[in-house]
Parts: structure tokens; sequence; C-alpha cells
């Protein structure tokens, strides 16, 4: 018969994989970063919310404290915006926008998921999102200057855009 996990050992495990998947980020090895960072989310995946087969077992759910929320919740978070990053160099930008949205939603203001957000929508040329990403940034911390050479990339590639409408409906017009 086997063990039943507690929530703090699930805890532990899931932050024992995520600093392995720290480093081999740190060594440049991005899939077996990335494969740590899925296994950590998987050991805290149904911490929450009780795996169904739990129930069906017959096994109560221990009730989840406010001190093991925050600690599932910030773990998550943490891992959400490291497989963001590792994605990033992978130019993986659709996954980098929806981990860092997964991420931003434990905490809508951190400045490493928002700017690697920002980064993803500009490169797949979302200037408007990504725009809205730095401004939010911005907003957060007045002297951070991260965003400032993707703003300047921002507004130009918006020059572009407003250009390049207004030729479509001259001609359009002229038709």
């Amino acid at each position: 018969m086997s063990k039943t996990i507690t929530i703090n050992e699930k805890l532990e495990k899931a932050g024992e994989e995520k600093e392995l998947g720290n480093g081999f980020f740190k060594e440049g090895n991005l899939r077996k970063a990335i494969k740590k960072y899925h296994i950590a989310l998987m050991y805290i995946k149904d911490l929450e919310k009780p795996s169904p087969f739990d129930k069906l077992a017959g096994i109560e759910p221990k009730k989840v404290t406010d001190s093991e929320l925050h600690g599932i919740k910030s773990l998550r978070s943490v891992c959400y915006n490291n497989l963001s990053a590792c994605l990033l160099k992978s130019e993986e930008y659709q996954k980098v926008i929806e981990y860092t949205t997964k991420a931003l939603e434990y905490d809508q203001s951190n400045i490493k998921s928002l700017y690697r957000r920002g980064q993803a929508h500009f490169h797949t040329k979302d200037f408007d999102k990504s725009e809205k990403d730095f401004l939010h940034i911005k907003s957060i911390d007045p002297k951070e200057t991260c965003y400032n050479p993707f703003m300047k990339k921002i507004e130009a590639n918006k020059k572009v855009r407003t250009v390049n409408e207004k030729e479509m409906y001259r001609k359009m017009m002229d038709g």
C-alpha cells in the first residue's frame, strides 16, 4: 500500500524540483529545466483541490491552512514564471504568454512576468498588449527602465501600422 504524502512533503518536493530546474536553467539546459518546473507544478497541482481519485479511494482530504495556501500559490507563481523564462529563450511566445498570465493570476505586480509577457506580445506583433504590460511595469515602479528599448520599438511599429492603415483606407476609398 502506498503512503499518502502530506501537503508539506509535496511542497518540499515541489521546491526541490524547482531548485533543480533553476540549476539546469543556469547551465543553459532549457529542456531539463522545463521538465523540472513541470514536475514541481505536478506536485502542487492537487493541493488546493484534492484529486477525485482520493475521494473515490475514501481518503479524506486534509484542510489546507492559510500559510500552506500562501506557499502553494507562491511556489506555483514562481514555477510558471521560471517556465516562461525558459520558453522565452526558446522563442515559444504563445506559451510564454500563457504561463506569465498564470503567474500574474497570483501576483499582478510581478515585474518579471509582466516584462516577459510584454516581450512575448511584442514578438507576436501584438503591440497594444505589449505596451499595456510595459506601462503596467512603469505604474508599479516608475524608476524601472527595463522596458524602454521595447517602448521605442512599439511606438515605431504603431506609427508604421497607422501609416499602413491610412494607405489601405485611401485605396479603398479610391477603389
